[in-house]
């Protein structure tokens, strides 16, 4: 198919790529002008008076991931991602599969760059451990990541491949994945490309490399806080915190064998801990823990990031 042209604000002639976005823009004002605010804030083809697409595609809710991944697996020369949340979560699957999916395209010659939001102090220091958790798997892996400096927030949420890009509202964590409502354009063009990669270039420009662990840096660091900082050299060492228990689970695997998984959390952060075995403790104690830090550890098709696997646990009264 051809390209048609969109001329100033106006869109005209847009071959529309699934039928269901055609019966969206028309029973909705909404769908309309999503795309008119997206063309209209980036400037795309501004300067030219024209703007110039092969084809848009709505891409919404669940359709986001799956959309994202086929994108990130066919990439051949470049892939350019600038995302407010980029998380990891030990505990689902699809970021592993989706990081490593980032990794092979490096290893395969794709250019990759990530821009992420470096972590305001109003974001918290939830959204900093899954933030460098994820950010700190891609640099291990040689990928060159970056993060705006201190007093921006950057809330943008587009990736760019090759001649394509994904823009709209999800971001890279659980909910927004699978959970929420989300609204995306997948739009191919090259000027929309262009004009993109300049708003990218711009924002690297004016950014800083990513150093894991090093928006955890405070005065009096925690105990949790320093390893997170340097996991390197904690890596297979006995270690002994004090924290909460948050998010714990009672488990048997499918030998029949009882383990326990929770995060232990103090003022600097918190932490992944296995323990074979059900212990007297609930959600809210506090406990001190003894056991083998890892930096990564592999179970099956699954890989964790730094966890202990705890020999004691000892409730505090």
């Amino acid at each position: 198919m051809g390209e048609k042209l969109v001329r100033g604000s106006t869109i005209t002639q847009m071959p529309l790529r699934k039928s269901k976005l055609n019966r969206w823009l028309k029973s909705t004002t909404i769908g309309g002008g999503i795309i008119i605010l997206l063309i209209l804030s980036y400037r795309i083809g501004y300067r030219e008076g024209t703007l110039s697409v092969s084809s848009v595609e709505a891409v919404v809710n669940r359709e986001y991931y799956p959309t994202l991944m086929t994108l990130i697996k066919n990439a051949r020369e470049k892939i350019d991602i600038v995302m407010f949340q980029v998380f990891d979560y030990s505990r689902v699957g699809a970021f592993d599969t989706l990081y490593d999916a980032l990794i092979d395209a490096f290893k395969r010659g794709v250019r990759v760059r990530v821009l992420a939001e470096g972590g305001e102090d109003y974001l918290g220091t939830s959204f900093l451990e899954k933030s460098n958790m994820a950010l700190s798997k891609l640099v291990s892996n040689g990928i060159d990541v970056r993060v705006d400096p201190k007093g921006v927030t950057t809330h943008s949420k587009v990736v760019i491949v090759d001649k394509t890009v994904l823009i709209g509202s999800t971001n890279w964590n659980y909910y927004a994945f699978f959970k929420n409502n989300e609204a995306n354009l997948l739009i191919k063009s090259d000027i929309a490309v262009r004009e993109l990669e300049n708003y990218f270039n711009k924002l690297w420009k004016n950014s800083k490399p990513f150093v894991p662990g090093q928006a955890l840096s405070k005065p009096g660091l925690s105990h949790i806080a320093r390893i997170l900082l340097h996991p390197e050299n904690f890596d297979g060492k006995e270690v002994t915190l004090k924290g909460t228990v948050t998010q714990l689970q009672m488990r048997v695997s499918a030998r029949g064998n009882p383990y326990s998984l929770f995060r232990l959390r103090d003022r600097g952060g918190s932490i992944r801990v296995y323990y074979r075995g059900h212990p007297d403790i609930s959600d809210g104690n506090t406990v001190t823990v003894t056991g083998i830090f890892s930096k990564t550890r592999k179970v099956g098709k699954y890989t964790f990031y730094n966890e202990i696997e705890a020999k004691e646990i000892r409730k505090e009264e």
